[in-house]
């Protein structure tokens, strides 16, 4: 939405930009002055492509993160719950109403989990297991994906690869089967029913 009111507003706030630097035409217009203007113009124009496509890390997806997701709904049943750590993945594309969606990044245990080396996942992986017993109960499928680690190191959630940490601890408990995985992505299904 702030995007589309941005796109909306621009010609105005431009043409006011404009009036406001350009000299009226009683006044005789310097060289120089055009010449900033068009060095301004193009400072601006590489400032919006660093800023806009700096983020294509989290942005793009691969072909082998398609593939992961392809592999969670052909294992998943309907009305099965899908978590992912963020919201950066390329799901919800087919049977949207047929599943129920959760985050691990909108889990208390995770917004308070300490971004230090070392630090243990053990009340995330508890609170992840809970809620997946709790609203899975046609199955539950937790999803990590290349792009939602990038996702979480460009909002400062995650430090360099540890959602793999938490992927590998989480496989370390024995409540979760491994459904597929390849080098962007692993999927993994709850097979214990107990909290």
């Amino acid at each position: 939405m702030l995007l589309r009111v941005y796109m909306f507003a621009l010609p105005g706030v431009a043409f006011f930009a404009a009036a406001a630097l350009l000299p009226s035409n009683r006044f005789r217009r310097a060289w120089f002055t055009h010449a900033a203007l068009a060095v301004f113009a193009l400072g601006i124009t590489g400032a919006f492509l660093v800023a806009r496509y700096g983020n294509e890390r989290a942005d793009a997806f691969t072909d082998k993160e398609v593939t992961v997701i392809h592999q969670m709904y052909a294992a998943a049943p309907t009305q099965s719950l899908l978590m992912a750590a963020t919201v950066d993945l390329p799901w919800k594309y087919q049977h949207y109403n047929d599943y129920r969606y959760n985050l691990v990044d909108a889990l208390p245990s995770f917004q308070q989990h300490e971004l230090t080396p070392g630090a243990s996942w053990n009340k995330v992986i508890l609170e992840i297991r809970a809620v997946m017993h709790e609203r899975g109960k046609h199955g539950a499928f937790l999803i990590f994906t290349r792009s939602q680690q990038a996702y979480g190191e460009l909002r400062g959630e995650l430090r360099a690869g540890e959602m793999w940490q938490l992927a590998s601890a989480i496989r370390a408990t024995g409540d979760f089967r491994t459904v597929y995985r390849n080098q962007d992505g692993v999927v993994f299904k709850l097979i214990k029913r107990s909290p």
